[in-house]
């Protein structure tokens, strides 16, 4: 809200920002892509128009943009990226049988899908698209990466997973199961995730999870 009161955006249907490397702002709505520009003072919008309705979007560490694209009214998406410092002339990756809700750079470089069919690795130096299979099941909002082989794994209607080592594990829900529904985790500065839902945020400590993971018996208070 600071930032939209601040520029004062037009476009009426933001549901998504990303702020590049040159402060430059990426905003999207349902059938557009935006992009504002910092040595402009933001007053400059560049517009990218598309037939099909963006999912979202992300820039990766080589700075290329990929959109995930919603095919009408079907559980499919076709995957496609471009570079804004070239000729904008966007590419397809791949037609895939799910739709994406989260996309980010892994810590080497690869990319996690996460959908409604569970967590993917797409691997650009390899060309491929792997399924995670333990979690194939999941509808997934997005996820976070911590520590040493650590994804934690927000989901509509199943609650939160840690996926560590190959291994998918799932957590107790909170006395009136808010949890089930969990959208994002935020990781604070003294080890305390704040998980989103739809009845509020909940806040429990990293490592008080990660004893759960070793114990069953450890207790969970959210």
């Amino acid at each position: 809200e600071a930032i939209e009161s601040r520029y004062q955006f037009s476009n009426s249907e933001r549901t998504a920002m990303h702020i590049d490397d040159k402060k430059n702002i990426w905003l999207k709505s349902h059938y557009e892509l935006y992009k504002y520009n910092s040595n402009e003072q933001y007053k400059k919008l560049i517009k990218y128009a598309f037939k099909d309705r963006i999912g979202t979007f992300f820039q990766d560490s080589s700075h290329k943009i990929w959109l995930a694209m919603e095919i009408g009214f079907t559980n499919s998406s076709d995957l496609i990226y471009f570079d804004p410092n070239e000729n904008s002339v966007f590419k397809k990756y791949a037609d895939l049988d799910f739709r994406i809700n989260y996309m980010k750079e892994s810590k080497d470089g690869k990319i996690w899908l996460a959908g409604t069919k569970g967590l993917y690795v797409l691997d650009k130096a390899k060309n491929t698209i792997k399924s995670i299979k333990e979690t194939a099941s999941l509808d997934i909002r997005s996820i976070l990466e911590t520590g040493d082989d650590e994804i934690w794994i927000a989901t509509y209607g199943n609650g939160f997973y840690l996926y560590k080592n190959g291994v998918l594990h799932s957590f107790p829900l909170d006395k009136n199961g808010y949890l089930a529904t969990t959208h994002f985790f935020m990781e604070d500065e003294k080890g305390f995730f704040k998980i989103t839902t739809n009845k509020g945020v909940f806040q429990v400590k990293k490592d008080i999870l990660l004893s759960y993971v070793k114990n069953h018996q450890q207790n969970i208070y959210y």
